[in-house]
């Protein structure tokens, strides 16, 4: 099956961002479900429930528990 010449993500787009550990402590309650990459979970051995794109974007756990919170300083680094 081909592909459309435009499909993708656009050169210098990003899909990940660093944050802190002490800026997600501060905004998410001690039992929030945070989505990572299931490569990411192996490396350190942490276990969860594995989930889809789809699954992911109809979640209004996170969006709930972040309505409270106070908003997070993000600083993107483009140059990594």
């Amino acid at each position: 099956m081909a592909t459309k010449g435009n499909a993708g993500r656009k050169k210098g787009s990003v899909s990940f961002t660093q944050v802190s550990l002490r800026a997600l402590n501060r905004s998410l309650k001690e039992d929030a479900v945070v989505t990572v990459s299931r490569k990411f979970a192996e490396v350190l051995n942490l276990t969860g429930n594995l989930c889809s794109h789809d699954e992911q974007l109809k979640s209004t756990e996170a969006e709930e528990l972040l309505e409270d919170s106070p908003p997070v300083e993000v600083k993107i680094n483009e140059n990594w």
